[in-house]
């Protein structure tokens, strides 16, 4: 398993075929400033491919178990024909929105990809 910090600055993982990767599985996200996941009710993840096709869109608040929890879920997986995008944004309009710290944990090659 490997894992890459998400800022607002830096929101995106690139995956790409030709660098041998064939299959993302997003495992979880971890919160790493202290706040839960309630606190920023606004994010959201997407999962884009090379023809910015967005595959899959859904805020975070979908996928944590309680409003304390620093720790969401996610279990998605997909295949990679030529490129992939994560990518992590929020959704509100609010200048002053804190800035958020999260370890996107994700696997690579994994074997079982839904058809």
């Amino acid at each position: 398993m490997e894992s890459l910090l998400l800022t607002p600055e830096n929101n995106a993982l690139h995956l790409r075929a030709r660098d041998g990767i064939s299959s993302v599985q997003i495992n979880y996200l971890v919160l790493e400033t202290g706040q839960p996941f309630s606190h920023y009710p606004t994010l959201v993840m997407t999962v884009i491919d090379e023809d910015n096709l967005v595959l899959w869109s859904n805020r975070l608040q979908t996928f944590y178990q309680s409003q304390n929890a620093t720790e969401a879920r996610i279990e998605q997986s997909f295949a990679i024909w030529d490129q992939l995008t994560i990518t992590l944004s929020d959704t509100s309009q609010q200048p002053d929105r804190p800035d958020y710290l999260i370890r996107l944990y994700y696997t690579l090659n994994t074997e079982s990809i839904p058809q």
